[in-house]
């Protein structure tokens, strides 16, 4: 067996899907498992500013993949070191870096560079995802004339059994997507309150469980400002406007304030579909997943950009 083969050998790559559908603009997580074989260490690191890691997208369903989806950001994964035996196992969030913008089916591969090797690579067997849309059951808009409009919009999405709620942010005439984040389950009974301050903060209130609501407060920009759970006593809390924007009116927080989902690199998705697998932990922390609000994604060439048609661009937000 050749050197190349050897380190092929070492490697075992392979890829699922934690959603059955992504909705359109959310994060598009990916579970990556990658397992040495071999009977030494393995140690994956970037080269000459090329990521260890890759994907390759493709257009169109397993039967029939079309045309390579362009990547329309750089990023560099963290060195990866593992011993005889040893799986990582982590997610991957494709939104920020590829165009997987328009609705239908995608195909995704995993490819993993071989250390040591400028061109080898070890590529995954391809999984079939697919974009959906969202139904809107709220809009309200911000701004206007010197200051850069807002759309702010809930949205219900099924996944599984679930039906969930998301928040996004978007400039409409800038053609950006500051924020597409799923922030709860949602249950029958109350409809989710909704409004927007003058500063552009928004508040978002929600039944979450039988007597639970969850409360969310974000920036123009899609920055998280506060986030808490409320418990029901008497009647059920609600959003009251003052002079300095918007609260939370009843309810008590319960003793134990569930962890702040939309700041960890796994934003509250459901768990990987082989979850004996990919567990809901990572092995791996911190690798992979751009969180939105810090990555607004183009939905459209604005007319001061001169990106081509063929796809959205993404750049950080510096505000």
């Amino acid at each position: 067996m050749g050197w190349l083969s050897c380190l092929e050998a070492q490697i075992s790559l392979r890829i699922v899907a934690t959603e059955k559908g992504y909705m359109r603009w959310s994060p598009t997580l990916i579970g990556v498992e990658v397992l040495n074989v071999g009977g030494g260490p393995l140690f994956l690191q970037s080269y000459e500013g090329r990521s260890w890691l890759r994907f390759l997208v493709r257009r169109g369903n397993l039967s029939n993949p079309g045309l390579m989806v362009r990547q329309v950001q750089e990023f560099e994964q963290p060195d990866l070191a593992l011993e005889p035996g040893e799986t990582a196992r982590f997610r991957f969030d494709l939104t920020p870096f590829y165009s997987i913008r328009e609705l239908g089916p995608y195909v995704v591969q995993a490819v993993v560079r071989l250390p040591g090797a400028e061109d080898a690579e070890v590529v995954s067997d391809p999984i079939e995802i697919s974009v959906v849309p969202g139904r809107v059951i709220w809009t309200g808009d911000f701004g206007g004339g010197t200051i850069t409009k807002r759309r702010m919009s809930l949205l219900r999405h099924i996944s599984g059994a679930e039906e969930r709620l998301y928040a996004q942010i978007e400039a409409p005439e800038e053609g950006l997507v500051y924020l597409c984040r799923p922030i709860g389950r949602l249950t029958l009974g109350i409809a989710p309150q909704s409004a927007i301050d003058a500063l552009g903060n928004w508040s978002i209130l929600f039944r979450s469980g039988q007597r639970t609501f969850d409360y969310y407060e974000f920036g123009p920009n899609g920055e998280l400002l506060q986030q808490e759970q409320l418990v029901q006593v008497t009647t059920p809390p609600r959003l009251v406007g003052g002079p300095g924007g918007y609260s939370v009116v009843g309810g008590e927080k319960p003793s134990a304030l569930k962890e702040d989902t939309l700041r960890s690199t796994q934003p509250g998705l459901a768990g990987v579909t082989e979850s004996s697998a990919l567990p809901q932990q990572d092995s791996i922390s911190e690798v992979g997943a751009a969180r939105m609000s810090e990555r607004p994604i183009r939905d459209k060439p604005s007319p001061r950009s001169s990106e081509s048609a063929d796809g959205p661009r993404v750049r950080r937000n510096r505000s």
